[in-house]
């Protein structure tokens, strides 16, 4: 199941699939772009605080990784609530931000970097608190830690 997931994390992001789950000869040591998998549950009133998924480098290593795009993956359909809001998105249509419903089976691939590898303030995003049920979902960030390694 996780192979398929990031192997559909590499066709959404037009990465090579191998730089998902790749291996080293010598060690069989696992190493990918993508952190592990992280699954987590909002409970009725929960919610998560309007946040950025990059991860500024430190003034003694300013070529550390950061996490460039993020995979939201919907685990169920929530019963109300719980949408996933970018405040700071805007387009010709909208100026007030944008909201996506969870639906079991559907993803949210976004970047948090822009193509010259500043942040980008636009991705900041929140979990709408949930009205009732649960909400599930999966977090994918992918890394440019093997991308610098090229």
């Amino acid at each position: 199941l996780i192979a398929k997931i990031y192997e559909k994390a590499a066709h959404l992001t037009n990465i090579d699939p191998d730089l998902f789950q790749k291996y080293h000869e010598s060690s069989a040591q696992h190493h990918s772009i993508a952190e592990s998998l992280q699954v987590v549950r909002y409970k009725k009133g929960e919610e998560y605080t309007p946040h950025h998924d990059f991860i500024s480098p430190s003034i003694n290593d300013r070529h550390q990784p950061s996490r460039f795009a993020t995979v939201l993956i919907y685990l169920n359909d929530v019963k109300e609530g719980g949408e996933t809001r970018f405040p700071r998105a805007i387009n010709s249509n909208n100026a007030e931000g944008l909201e996506i419903t969870p639906k079991i089976g559907s993803a949210v691939l976004f970047y948090n970097s822009l193509e010259d590898g500043n942040f980008d303030d636009l991705s900041q995003h929140g979990g709408n608190k949930v009205l009732a049920g649960n909400k599930w979902l999966a977090n994918l960030w992918v890394s440019n830690i093997e991308l610098l390694r090229l």
